[in-house]
Parts: structure tokens; sequence; C-alpha cells
């Protein structure tokens, strides 16, 4: 019974798994640095650490965030300050491995994912000049210019 309970805590710890793409262009690939970024620095650092992400009491974090506070110390927030080496890193990390094991779904993990994704497609996608460049979580960005 109990070899039976720590199989099925081992397989629900795993939420998913994502294939790394070597297709993706500069800007997929700067998106999910930023991603990795911002995931890391809202679960150790702090809550903003953009000025455009929401705060826990949902108004924008503005002035009040590292990346404000702190100018040139690291702080990603949009893609033109991923380095191109970066990338290059970022590439052969992910290229090589299969399959990536995602860290554990808590609540909290959703909202940070939750957060970081509106986040990214408010304030990062909408930015880069090429739309056809970036896929948000398999949905294609329309340029609604090209609409109008």
């Amino acid at each position: 019974m109990l070899k039976i309970l720590f199989l099925f805590i081992s397989m629900t710890s795993i939420s998913s798994f994502s294939i790394a793409n070597p297709m993706l262009s500069d800007n997929e690939v700067k998106t999910e640095i930023i991603r990795e970024y911002l995931k890391r620095h809202i679960t150790y650092t702090g809550p903003c650490p953009c000025p455009e992400i929401k705060a826990a009491d949902g108004s924008q974090c503005g002035t009040r965030s590292a990346w404000s506070r702190k100018p040139g110390t690291g702080v990603m927030c949009y893609l033109d300050e991923v380095k191109p080496g970066m990338v290059d890193v970022w590439r052969v990390k992910n290229t090589n491995q299969k399959a990536l094991p995602q860290r554990i779904m808590t609540a909290k993990n959703i909202k940070i994912d939750n957060k970081i994704d509106e986040y990214l497609k408010n304030y990062v996608i909408n930015k880069i000049t090429n739309p056809d460049d970036l896929n948000f979580k398999g949905l294609k960005i329309v340029d609604t210019k090209k609409i109008e």
C-alpha cells in the first residue's frame, strides 16, 4: 500500500513535460528565458520584478518593481534585455534534453505561472516587432494593425 501511495505522489508531482524545440526563434527563446527568470524571481526574491506585473493587491508594481528600483542590475523584463549569449546557452541546455520535468504545481506555483503568462502576453509579446516570430502557448499572435 505504501509503495502505491509513493508511486501516486511521484506521478502527480510532475505535472507535464515540455520538449525543447530546436526550431524556436530567438524571440521565442528570449521569452522562455524571461519566463524562467521571472518564475525564480517571484518565487525566491519578491512579487514585483517588472513594472507591469501585478502586485498581490492587483495593482501594477510600477516604481515598486525591482526593475525600476535597481536599473542595470540584471533584472530581465523585456526581450531586448536578454543577451545573445544567453539565447545560445538556453538552446544548448534545452535542445540536448528530450523532456524536462516541470516543477511541482502547487496553488502558489499555478498563481505565479498565470501572473507571468499574463505579463508576457500583454507586455512582452506585444512589443515584438514581427508577431510572426512568436506563438504564445500554441496560439498564433495576430497583429491587429494588419487587420485594420
